[in-house]
């Protein structure tokens, strides 16, 4: 046995996560919020020379009317963080508002990176 998970452990993890999630939503509120447009999702596939690869989300260098809220993996749903670091194969989905916005986000996360 490795360990024992208590209830407080358990409580305070899911309270951890729940945070996340409301933070997420609030971010993406106060976005949509500014504009009379409400925004838009994008997803971006991630290849192995894209040069978002091997990077944490909080050293992507997104917009202001940019954000990152999902990163689909391996098939599952991961709820990002700063400290998420993007792989090759994910597909990563950003809220941005205004929607205009959108294809100028996606051809800056979608670039290769210069070898």
């Amino acid at each position: 046995m490795l360990g024992v998970i208590t209830e407080k452990s358990a409580i305070r993890v899911y309270h951890a996560s729940t945070l996340t999630t409301i933070d997420t939503a609030q971010k993406i509120r106060a976005l949509s919020d500014t504009q009379a447009d409400p925004g838009t999702f994008i997803e971006i596939p991630v290849s192995l020379h894209s040069k978002i690869v091997h990077r944490a989300v909080k050293n992507l260098a997104l917009p202001s009317v940019a954000l990152v809220v999902s990163v689909k993996r391996d098939g599952h749903l991961v709820v990002p963080h700063g400290n998420t670091i993007i792989q090759p194969g994910d597909q990563v989905t950003v809220f941005v508002s205004p929607s205009d916005q959108a294809d100028k986000v996606r051809r800056e996360l979608s670039e290769t990176a210069k070898i």
